[in-house]
């Protein structure tokens, strides 16, 4: 039977045998790296120079601003618009700078307890929605998260206002989880957060509640290679019909590899190249044009000023000419992708086709993108019809 699709509060609306099965079992929309829908360059930091050093200088020039942003910004919406567009699995990266603990992609998206307080601005006004927030450290910055990171955040996660919506799970943390709780368990105990870290993330005497990272299985490849990681969607499909007491991230996610980065920045410099020499075309023409009465004198100076205005012209024309091949070429070659959004469109736009196997869709529980349209939103929710 088909239900309708309030985006704000689609598992409420879901049919009674939907909402009795565990949550591992419902195939539920997510974001990846979901806090990271803007950039902070003027975060300093004395443990972690080297990452967030080149972002300080370079954050003024727009160019490199602009391609950090590109290949690091994975969201357009903020954790509350996503909630309001029906995402309910969110992917957290967290660093440890200058004593406070922030949600990054490489360098600093915003304050953690700011994204905590978008999750408790919607489940103040609804509060009948599971959400599942996944924590871990950002790879990149791993190594400042020490002890004193751990309890930090675990300070925040006791002390802010979403903690009362934490649903108790202490025994789940020992391995003893047998299967996920149901929609309805949740409804009952009005507590519909649920929290999964990683063993070493919190301290040990804890007694936040949370799932173990052990029962999350991903598919995550780092590759941009579409092939790979279909390859690795598959083979993951069959190791979670092994143990299906788990949650399984799909990955609509390409990783980018160092030269998409690279051949962007020298598309880049292209880009630049072509602007600066019509500026000067535009200079030296005027200056050619400008001098064709002075050169009438032919004395020694003006006509050879004005031969070395017509030299500097004729390079420039040439110039222009060649920067155009190669931006012609680019856009139809050289250039595949010039941000993380492009790059996945092609892994996206397989999802329909991906959909239409029954031994995908059968083992599927969360499916985690990047810029998630409100199509792809509902695709991924109406997905569970087919339960």
């Amino acid at each position: 039977m088909k239900y309708i699709i309030y985006e704000m509060m689609w598992m409420n609306n879901m049919t009674d045998n939907l909402k009795s099965i565990p949550i591992n079992k419902l195939i539920i929309p997510g974001t990846h790296n979901s806090a990271i829908n803007t950039l902070d360059f003027s975060v300093k930091s004395e443990t972690n120079k080297k990452i967030l050093l080149y972002g300080q200088k370079t954050s003024f020039f727009y160019p490199i601003n602009n391609i950090l942003k590109r290949w690091t910004i994975t969201q357009e919406k903020t954790i509350h618009d996503q909630l309001l567009n029906g995402i309910r699995y969110f992917d957290i990266r967290i660093s440890y700078l200058n004593n406070e603990i922030f949600a990054t992609h490489t360098y600093v998206a915003k304050m953690f307890v700011h994204v905590l307080d978008e999750f408790v601005e919607f489940m103040e006004k609804i509060n009948s929605e599971i959400i599942i927030i996944r924590v871990r450290k950002d790879f990149e910055n791993k190594k400042s998260f020490d002890n004193y990171a751990s309890v930090k955040l675990n300070n925040i996660l006791l002390n802010h206002k979403i903690n009362k919506y934490i649903y108790p799970i202490k025994f789940y943390k020992q391995n003893q989880l047998n299967i996920f709780p149901s929609y309805n368990e949740f409804i009952k105990s009005r507590k519909m957060v649920l929290y999964i870290f990683d063993s070493n993330t919190l301290p040990s005497e804890s007694i936040v509640d949370f799932i173990l990272d052990d029962y999350i299985v991903d598919d995550w490849i780092d590759t941009s290679n579409l092939e790979k990681k279909m390859n690795k969607i598959n083979d993951t499909i069959e190791k979670i019909k092994m143990d299906n007491n788990k949650i399984y991230e799909m990955n609509l996610i390409l990783t980018p590899q160092d030269n998409d980065i690279i051949n962007d920045v020298v598309c880049e410099i292209i880009d630049l190249s072509l602007i600066l020499c019509l500026y000067l075309f535009i200079i030296f023409g005027l200056a050619v044009f400008l001098t064709r009465d002075i050169s009438k004198n032919k004395t020694f100076f003006t006509v050879h000023v004005r031969n070395i205005y017509i030299f500097v012209l004729i390079i420039i024309i040439v110039a222009i000419i060649v920067i155009l091949v190669f931006y012609s070429i680019k856009k139809c070659t050289f250039l595949k992708y010039n941000s993380i959004d492009n790059l996945n469109r092609s892994l996206i736009d397989k999802f329909p086709v991906l959909m239409l196997d029954p031994n995908i869709v059968n083992n599927l529980n969360v499916i985690i993108v990047d810029f998630p349209n409100n199509n792809i939103i509902n695709n991924i929710i109406n997905l569970n019809n087919k339960k």
